[in-house]
């Protein structure tokens, strides 16, 4: 799922609460490769193409390529912060963990430290891209396209985690209160993160 907002544009989600008013605009993406998601797979059952390789895609090629596209030039230019939340699959389960590419400049680098911190996974890490995607992910997709972008590791192995999906939601809350979205959201405070850094492959 991609979360991004961008310009001011007030919704209300409820009649007359307050709480869940949305001062900006919010895109909610269930499932960017949702022929992968039906299939209970990382890769297409269309083209065994993984969306999280393929960026920025490509408008004539296979339908992956395709979805990467339209997200590359359509979605991602109207964002000013993206959060990519995942798991593992089938074939992979992780340790609850947040990450985010290095910044371009030294106040890009601190404003995605702090979405790190307010996220508030056990474990988050600040890496190029080199062990895995580089310049083909999402986040780096968004990333060119001048936005701020989170990903986020939340379990796998075909299950539900609790406490990843706990941790999606009230992470997500904080940094969409902290960005103006939810203003009047209540939120609990973050639980420290372990930060680190992943140099090279």
């Amino acid at each position: 799922m991609i979360v991004a907002v961008g310009p001011d544009r007030p919704l209300q989600s409820g009649p007359g609460d307050p709480g869940h008013q949305v001062s900006r605009r919010l895109l909610i993406l269930p499932a960017l490769n949702a022929p992968a998601v039906a299939a209970g797979r990382r890769v297409s059952p269309l083209d065994e193409g993984n969306l999280n390789r393929l960026f920025p895609g490509d408008a004539t090629g296979s339908p992956t390529e395709m979805i990467a596209h339209y997200a590359c030039d359509i979605l991602l230019p109207m964002a000013d912060l993206v959060v990519d939340l995942h798991s593992g699959g089938r074939s992979l389960h992780y340790v609850a963990s947040a990450l985010v590419r290095p910044g371009r400049t030294c106040e890009e680098h601190e404003r995605l430290l702090r979405l790190l911190r307010l996220f508030g996974a056990p474990i988050s890490f600040v890496s190029d891209g080199t062990g895995g995607g580089g310049l083909t992910t999402p986040a780096a997709a968004a990333q060119e396209c001048g936005a701020l972008a989170l990903t986020t590791e939340l379990g796998g192995g075909a299950t539900l985690s609790l406490d990843g999906l706990s941790l999606a939601e009230t992470g997500l809350k904080r940094v969409l209160k902290d960005q103006g979205i939810l203003r009047n959201a209540a939120v609990e405070p973050a639980s420290p993160t372990r930060l680190m850094t992943v140099e090279g492959h």
